[in-house]
């Protein structure tokens, strides 16, 4: 019977633009079209059920692009597959077909709330250490300015795609000072000041990523919980925790992060600071963890 079954051969996702709207789309493509209905087993869950073969292996992919958190491709049953997606948010949506090798069937997401959330929100990033302030070094050669620059010039970009309005304290290797970090946040009237960091210890087996808070504005801390959260399970790394900054008390009632995404004096971590992909991992963690804190500051719709 199930011999003339379509084979499901990969499934992704990507961002898409049409219209002058970004998408997230997950992506099926098979030998052939097959037979689907989609079910609504609970708020920020859309799962499509495809009568056909699996090629394609079953398992987790882990998204986190401020809307598709993750998607997964199970086999419930031989002539079955399921593709369940879990969303960020309740959002506008719709399916269609590609009827062209390779046969594509493609869930679209309007990406539209995350403009809602972010728009009229003004984010500080603040690329740690520069200029003749080098920070810390890797076991190899790789510098903690370097590292930080790229990571917030990726994050900066990523923040203006949601919508915020965004600044960074430099744009090149120069030194700043502290005060002139937190002064830009205190002028530009900012909502959130992150700045971006490494972490160093003497031993170098010691890994994994830290948040730290502005303890004197409470909404810090779950916005520290919730980053660190998303940026190890994005990243891939351990989490080291949580911990006030008395650092960032300067800047009052504005939500204040200190973040370290791995740590630099590991051989494996100082590897993965010098892989893009890694940047823009982590940049998404951020970001994403931001669009819940908004979104739970405004009461709005979220799914999960």
């Amino acid at each position: 019977m199930s011999n003339g079954l379509a084979r499901i051969t990969n499934w992704y996702c990507r961002l898409t633009e049409e219209g002058g709207q970004t998408f997230s789309e997950v992506v099926i493509e098979s030998t052939s079209p097959f037979p689907y209905r989609i079910e609504r087993p609970g708020p920020g869950t859309l799962v499509l059920v495809a009568e056909a073969l699996a090629n394609a292996h079953p398992d987790t992919i882990i998204v986190d692009d401020g809307l598709v958190d993750e998607v997964s491709l199970t086999i419930p049953r031989t002539g079955e597959v399921e593709a369940q997606v879990k969303l960020e948010a309740d959002v506008v949506w719709e399916h269609r077909t590609q009827n062209s090798l390779p046969f594509k069937t493609i869930l679209r997401f309007e990406r539209s709330i995350l403009t809602k959330i972010f728009s009229h929100k003004t984010i500080v990033i603040d690329p740690g250490h520069g200029g003749a302030d080098f920070g810390y070094r890797g076991p190899v050669s790789l510098r903690e300015k370097q590292v930080t620059l790229k990571m917030a010039t990726v994050l900066n970009e990523i923040l203006r795609s949601f919508g915020a309005e965004t600044f960074l304290t430099r744009q090149q290797d120069v030194s700043l000072s502290w005060q002139e970090r937190l002064n830009l946040a205190r002028q530009k009237k900012a909502e959130v000041f992150i700045s971006l960091h490494t972490h160093w210890a003497p031993d170098a087996k010691i890994n994994g990523a830290a948040v730290f808070y502005n303890p004197i504005m409470p909404q810090s801390e779950g916005l520290a919980r919730e980053i660190l959260a998303r940026i190890t399970r994005k990243g891939k790394v351990t989490g080291r925790g949580i911990a006030p900054s008395w650092s960032l008390t300067e800047l009052g009632r504005i939500a204040g992060l200190i973040i370290e995404p791995a740590t630099i004096s590991n051989w494996v971590e100082e590897g993965l600071f010098r892989s893009p992909d890694f940047h823009r991992k982590i940049a998404y963690g951020i970001a994403v963890g931001l669009e819940k804190y908004f979104a739970q500051q405004e009461g709005a719709s979220y799914a999960s």
